[in-house]
């Protein structure tokens, strides 16, 4: 029996990476909870980590991001259990307004009401926003 074909590097990060953009797109669709969600979610992450050489993740460090506050900040660390909650520095609040001082938040750490104060909702393009992610690392 022939061996079955293996994808080379490039195309094996070009897989992984439409994966990751498409679970994200679709997250809000099911409830994190469930079951279902922490398999695929542990399935995806073997795969990014194998086709990356574990050097890339869902929001890599420097990553510019919108958070469900409204809020824009910078990924400085992710979380290795859980891709989709970094660690965030706000750079600019809910109303868009720069802060003076930027606040560090931990988007895996759940509230005093059992959900999360924090969760990332996007990348944000830098350039759109005018904001140079590396400025704040």
């Amino acid at each position: 029996m022939a061996d079955a074909p293996t994808l080379s590097p490039e195309v094996s990060r070009s897989v992984a990476a439409r994966t990751l953009v498409a679970a994200a797109r679709s997250w809000a669709l099911y409830p994190p909870d469930h079951p279902a969600v922490a398999v695929s979610l542990n399935r995806l992450r073997a795969a990014s980590a194998e086709a990356s050489g574990g050097q890339i993740g869902l929001f890599p460090i420097g990553t510019l991001v919108g958070l469900n506050t409204d809020a824009i900040g910078v990924v400085t660390h992710e979380h290795s259990s859980d891709p989709f909650r970094p660690q965030v520095k706000i750079i600019r609040d809910g109303d868009g307004q720069m802060l003076e001082e930027s606040i560090l938040v931990n988007t895996w750490e759940p509230s005093g009401r059992g959900d999360f104060t924090w969760a990332v909702v996007e990348a944000v393009d830098p350039e759109a926003a005018n904001i140079d992610p590396l400025q704040y690392m």
